[in-house]
């Protein structure tokens, strides 16, 4: 979570592993296309050696690309949290509570929960009915924003943290 070019905006960004990711799988592929092209293997193949290794390395390139430039998913301002998905800012005032839930489907999810004040969910569209809204009160019962921990370059319970901390100024 650096902080951006207002000392009080906290920036938080996709999580790095994914990059990461493509890094180190691109790297295999240009070993193994290295391989293809060794004159000791029996199906050498010179074409497709070089085929794989341009594109283990074009892979490699847009990695490190991603990497250095990873999307922002929330923003902590002074206003307010906003989500830049969602081009919507949400203010501190309309936060009720802020809360990590964790659900246990082949390994531990944590889950960033937060209520809005009942005024202010018709300001932010937050309608009571629909499929989305029901899949929201599955995971994370009656909360009206439900943030994946996964996404985040930093873990749920530092952000609860930070929020709880921005709501007790407010």
């Amino acid at each position: 979570m650096p902080p951006s070019q207002n000392d009080d905006t906290i920036e938080v960004t996709f999580n790095p592993i994914y990059p990461w990711l493509l890094i180190i799988f691109g790297g295999i592929f240009v070993c193994l296309g290295i391989l293809l092209m060794m004159p000791f293997m029996a199906g050498q193949n010179i074409l497709l050696g070089i085929g794989i290794v341009v594109a283990a390395v074009a892979s490699i390139l847009g990695g490190r690309y991603w990497l250095r430039h990873l999307p922002v998913v929330m923003r902590l301002t002074r206003e307010g949290l906003e989500i830049p998905k969602k081009a919507t800012t949400y203010r501190w005032s309309d936060i009720d509570h802020v809360d990590v839930k964790t659900i246990y489907v082949k390994g531990q999810v944590n889950y960033l929960c937060l209520r809005l004040k009942a005024e202010s969910k018709e300001r932010y569209n937050i309608k009571p009915g629909g499929l989305i809204r029901r899949a929201i009160k599955a995971i994370g019962g009656d909360f009206d924003l439900v943030f994946n921990d996964q996404e985040f370059s930093t873990t749920a319970e530092v952000l609860k943290n930070e929020i709880e901390r921005r709501l007790g100024s407010v």
